[in-house]
This record gives structure tokens, sequence and C-alpha cells, in this order.
């Protein structure tokens, strides 16, 4: 009963804050349409034939409409034509232990940013909801151990190795290595190995049944790595990166908290028409906020949230929430004093004044 109160706070009421993937949207909506799909997007449901998707794989949050503005005030529209350049700017920096490594991290941050580069089999959709495809063009479930993977064909990496059955197999296996030390390494246990069917089908095999498999095929550690390259070891991620994605890394050095990634041409699914894009970090708010505004940077996650009104009003800027698949939530630590007393935990539960949080720290249309 105590930690089940928590749960409509960080479900619903912590939405707009949780817009980690906004800028990612904001950046690849830029590209060029996908090839139409062959067929519609299979929901969670484990489908055969999902919809083709070129656009980057940056698109899986959905911008929802602004926060309406305060009476009397219109809202603004940025004016101008559309930069060679993106600048998006966040206020944390989360690559400094993993560096360019796609498949050991845990950071949401680092997984908005690597996204560009790098590219899973599958993703969620922009409704949160729908698996679509990226690298696997079809799915199915052949048995209760085993998901069948057919995979889009005539993709290279960044460094020009194909991608393949055996590509797949070694970026399914790398993150489960020990030696590699993939924060994630956990949650993708139950995956005993990837058998290569042919040159583009492949069964991805676990020890257990798991329902969840196709879900944990969406990201993070299941992200494709170029296989020889990758094959050096963890310091060849320090100052390179080597996916399939619709960006290639192009500035990359200390103290890394600016650097720039630039369109891949050859790109599958078109090349983007924005040419580069630039990452920056502006850890103080009221700096970040004040860049977003004065245009200094174009896409700014986490600004202050009582000028929210004045940036879509401002003509220039527009101030948006996004849903997030990212849960947040406080944890307890059950097993040693104080919080193994049960009593204490209701204490705590019961001494949470949720609603007095809603009301008094998050905006209205937050509630």
């Amino acid at each position: 009963m105590a930690d089940r109160r928590l749960a409509p706070l960080t479900r619903r009421r912590f939405l707009g804050l949780m817009s980690s993937v906004a800028a990612l949207g904001l950046a690849a909506a830029c590209g060029q349409p996908a090839p139409a799909a062959p067929a519609a997007p299979a929901k969670l449901a484990e489908a055969a034939k999902p919809a083709e998707a070129a656009k980057p794989a940056a698109q899986t949050a959905p911008a929802q409409a602004a926060p309406p503005p305060a009476a009397g005030k219109p809202a603004g529209k940025p004016v101008g034509n559309k930069p060679d350049e993106l600048i998006l700017c966040w206020g944390t920096f989360q690559l400094q232990e993993k560096r360019l490594d796609p498949q050991t991290h845990v950071a949401t941050i680092a997984e908005s940013q690597l996204r560009h580069m790098y590219e899973p089999l599958v993703m969620i959709d922009r409704d949160l909801m729908t698996v679509k495809s990226v690298l696997a063009t079809e799915w199915k479930r052949l048995d209760d151990l085993t998901f069948q993977f057919k995979l889009r064909q005539g993709v290279t990496f960044h460094n020009g190795e194909e991608f393949d059955g055996e590509a797949a197999k070694f970026s399914i296996m790398r993150p489960l290595d020990p030696a590699n030390k993939a924060n994630a390494r956990t949650t993708y246990a139950g995956i005993s190995g990837v058998d290569v069917v042919d040159k583009f089908t492949i069964n991805v095999k676990t020890a257990k049944p798991d329902p969840a498999l196709l879900l944990r095929m969406t990201g993070f550690a299941m992200t494709m790595v170029a296989p020889k390259w990758a094959s050096q070891g963890i310091d060849a991620f320090s100052n390179e990166a080597n996916g399939t994605g619709p960006y290639k890394l192009d500035v990359w050095k200390d103290p890394l908290q600016d650097w720039t990634i630039a369109a891949n041409e050859q790109y599958w699914g078109g090349a983007p028409k924005i040419k580069r894009v630039r990452f920056r970090t502006i850890p103080e708010l009221a700096t970040r906020t004040a860049a977003l505004r004065t245009g200094e940077v174009h896409v700014a996650k986490d600004v202050s949230v009582e000028e929210m009104d004045a940036i879509s009003s401002s003509g220039r800027a527009l101030a948006k929430t996004t849903p997030s698949n990212r849960i947040p939530y406080y944890t307890m630590e059950v097993r040693k004093p104080p919080m193994n007393n049960k009593l204490l935990r209701q204490a705590v539960n019961y001494g949470a004044n949720i609603d007095g949080i809603i009301k008094t720290r998050l905006p209205p249309f937050w509630g």
C-alpha cells in the first residue's frame, strides 16, 4: 500500500518534465519523408508486417500542442528560414563515462543524442504504443523461446561495413558480454543466443519465455554497431561512431559538451535535409532558457516553466510538452534499516502531500 500511492504522480503529473526526446523529434522532423509503407504498423501484439520507417529513430515522441498562452497573448510562431545547422541544447551532459558507445549506457539524454547515429531493429512509434520497423522489416514469434526478424537489405554502416545477419548477431550479443560493462546487461540477460538463418534473417533465442522481448529490442543496448570496427574493443567508441543512422559523427573533442553530427548522404531512408546538428550543454536553467529566447539555440530541453507562456508568445520560439515512455519513480531500500520497517514506509507515504505538489509545483496544464 505504501508504494502504490506514488504511481499517479510519476505517470501523469510529471508528464511535461519527461520530455527528453522532444529535441530529437524536432531535429528528425526536418529529414526527408519516408518511402511509402507496404503495410500498417503492428501494435505491441507481435505482428509480422510492420510499417516501413525511413525517418531517423529520434521520432519516438510526438510533440503535442503548446500550453495555451495567457489571455490576450497570441501564440508565437518562429520566423526565418530553416537553419543548415540545428543547435539542440540540454542541461546535463551524459557521455562522459560511456562516451559514444550506444550499447553500454542507460542515460536518456545520451540515448537521445546517439540515436541520430545508431539504430535498432525496431522502435516504439510516436504514439508510444506501436512497434514499427527500422532495420528489421518483418518479425514474428516462432515459439515460446524464438523470435524471428527479417532484416532490411542494402544498408551499410558509416564506415562502409554491410549490415546483415552476422552484424545483427554481433550487436545483440555484444552488450551481454560482461567485458563490455553494459549498464543494462541484466535487462537482456534472458537472451541466450542468436541464430543466423540466412544473410538477412535471424532468430533471437531466449532461455525462458519472454513476452517483453520485442519491446526490449527497441533501443538502448539493442542498437546496431559496425561489427569489425566494434570488435576492437570499448576504446573504439571513445572518439568514433559507426552506426547506420541518418547522421554521422562530425566534430567530437574534449570537453565534449559541444559537438556536432553531419548528414549521412547515403542513409537508407534518404539524406536528411538539415545537414548538421550541434549538441550543446548549458547546465544553468536561466541561461538555457535565455539562449532559446535569443535564438542562440534552436531547441532547448527543459526550460523554465514560468516562462513557457512568454516563450510561446514571443514570436520567435514555441514551448511545448511531449509525452514520454519513461516512468520516473522513487524507491526505498527495504532490506535494511530504517526502511525495512513497514510502519515507517507507510508513514512516509501518508506524509507525502501529492495533491499539494500537483497544485503548487506543477503548472495548471500538467495537472
